[in-house]
This record gives structure tokens, C-alpha cells and sequence, in this order.
């Protein structure tokens, strides 16, 4: 049975496209995305048959951006459309907020050689766009600094989980 199966995946991945990924959750269950047309293809071991699914843009999404340098400090930074979000900027810069989306999880990599500080609780930004950093002061990203944060629907707020 691997072996087919290996041999399916094999067959299968030839027709992925660009905006196609491949790729295994935490019990290593083999899926098939496509977030353009927001769906995506699992192997099910309790029925052993593939199985189709559908999902949106708030409840996954593995698009990331990366735009232009940052040249200023930013209030309600939009996030929309993409999960995972490569900034960097020209000095050290701050961010106040990122323009909410219900449910969404975000991640920040900084891939510049210049700080990214997230706010706590910053009034520059609107109420609902806000960051809690869980410490109660700002978290500064460093080169190649990472950050995970979830928009909590019941404080409206982001919140940093990394």
C-alpha cells in the first residue's frame, strides 16, 4: 500500500501548478492545496480514501507577500490576502497595528538587516488593529526574527503567540 501510495503522490505532484503545495500536518496526513481555488485534497487513514475539502481564505491560507522596504513607521498596516508577510525596512521601524481580519493568523519575518518593532497597545492604530505582545511591552524583530500572531475575535485585537 506505500508503495502505491508513494507512487500516486509521484503521479499527482506532475500536475501541481505554482499556486499548488504539497505538503504534511503534525500526524504527517499528506495534503494537496490549492489556495487559489480554495481547496485542497487529504489522504483520510480512518476510511483509507482521499478525501476532497474546502476551506477560506480565514481559515488557511499559505500565500506569502513580500513588499516594498517599509520607509516609514506604519498605523494599520494591511495584511490582506496573504498569511505570511516578508517585511523589511530602511531603519528600524515601528509598527502600531495590521488591518484586522477576523480568525486570520499572521506571520512577520523580518528578511532586512533593520529592526521591526511591534507595538503594544499602540493608540496610533485603530482599537481593533491593535497588538498585544503578552509582555506588556514592544517586541522587537531582529534580522531574520520571526512572529506569530492571531487575531483574537473576542478582544479585537492581534495577539503574539511567538
Amino acid at each position: 500500500m506505500k508503495k502505491l501510495f508513494i507512487f500516486f503522490l509521484i503521479l499527482f505532484s506532475i500536475s501541481l501548478n505554482a499556486t499548488t503545495h504539497l505538503f504534511t500536518d503534525k500526524l504527517d496526513h499528506v495534503m494537496v492545496s490549492d489556495p487559489v481555488n480554495y481547496n485542497f485534497v487529504f489522504y483520510n487513514s480512518v476510511t483509507n480514501t482521499w478525501d476532497n475539502g474546502e476551506f477560506t481564505t480565514k481559515e488557511i491560507n499559505i500565500l506569502s507577500a513580500s513588499p516594498v522596504q517599509i520607509t516609514a513607521n506604519q498605523n494599520n498596516y494591511s495584511v490582506a490576502d496573504y498569511s505570511i508577510w516578508r517585511l523589511n525596512t530602511d531603519a528600524s521601524r515601528n509598527i502600531t497595528g495590521f488591518v484586522a481580519e477576523n480568525y486570520k493568523k499572521l506571520t512577520i519575518i523580518n528578511v532586512g538587516s533593520n529592526d521591526i518593532v511591534l507595538k503594544n497597545q499602540d493608540v496610533s492604530s485603530t482599537a481593533g488593529n491593535r497588538i498585544i505582545t503578552g509582555t506588556g511591552a514592544d517586541i522587537t524583530l531582529v534580522a531574520d526574527d520571526v512572529a506569530l500572531l492571531w487575531y483574537d475575535n473576542t478582544d479585537s485585537r492581534w495577539r503574539i503567540l511567538k
